[in-house]
Parts: structure tokens; C-alpha cells; sequence
């Protein structure tokens, strides 16, 4: 019952990939396409990416569910929850008014990619059980 790589980088890779064509997209409707602003952010998110995957990753794996569709559903109700505890935690801790605004933008756009890696990781590890 050792923790795959697979699960991890599907985990990180997902949410980081769909952050970022989303931004990039936003960004350059809004103002064109200006690098600086579009580098600015990308530490942040990967750590919250990378953050998300080890959690969601190791909690999973943790979890003796050997059926694929309860694994997928385990991880989907994993991803969506760790994405709105972070989030809530970010509010309550730091900043105001506007910061939580874009906070909570910032989960929402974070919880459909969340929700499908966590969902893949699962199927990864009722596979992983099954072997």
C-alpha cells in the first residue's frame, strides 16, 4: 500500500494546468497578454496545487475503498472539500473586504479542476488496490 507517484502528479498537474489556462485567458481578455502580471501569481498557485495534491493524495491513500466509482466520489467530495477548508481558512486569517472576493473566485475556479483530479486519483487507487 505504497503511495504512487501517479496520483500525486495527476493531482498537481490538473488543478495547476486549468488555474492557469483560465487566468492566462482572463488576463488577456482583459488587458492583452502582459507577462509580468501573468508570472505574478505562479508561485502561489503552485503551492496551493502542490499543497492540495499531497494532502488530497495522502488522505485518499488512506482510505481501503477497492471500487472505482466510490474511489472516484471519495476523491471528488476530497478535492471539493480540502479546495473551500483552504479557502475558508484564507478568509478567516488574512485580508479584507476585496481580498476575500478574489479568494473566493479563486476557489471556485479552483474546485471543477480539483474535483476531477481528485476523482482520477481515486480511480488511481482502486486500481492501486486491486493489483
Amino acid at each position: 500500500m505504497k503511495l504512487r507517484i501517479s496520483g500525486y502528479v495527476v493531482w498537481f498537474i490538473v488543478p495547476y494546468i486549468f488555474l492557469n489556462v483560465v487566468f492566462i485567458v482572463a488576463e488577456a481578455a482583459r488587458t492583452g497578454v502582459d507577462w509580468s502580471g501573468l508570472l505574478h501569481g505562479q508561485p502561489e498557485a503552485a503551492a496551493t496545487c502542490a499543497g492540495l495534491a499531497l494532502a488530497g493524495t495522502t488522505v485518499l491513500w488512506l482510505l481501503p475503498v477497492r471500487h472505482p466509482a466510490l474511489a472516484a466520489a471519495a476523491g471528488a467530495a476530497l478535492g471539493v472539500g480540502m479546495v473551500l477548508t483552504v479557502s475558508w481558512f484564507r478568509m478567516n486569517h488574512y485580508g479584507g473586504f476585496e481580498e476575500n472576493i478574489e479568494r473566493m473566485v479563486e476557489s471556485f475556479i479552483l474546485c471543477i479542476p480539483s474535483c476531477a483530479a481528485g476523482a482520477l486519483a481515486g480511480v488511481l487507487r482502486a486500481r492501486a488496490l486491486r493489483e
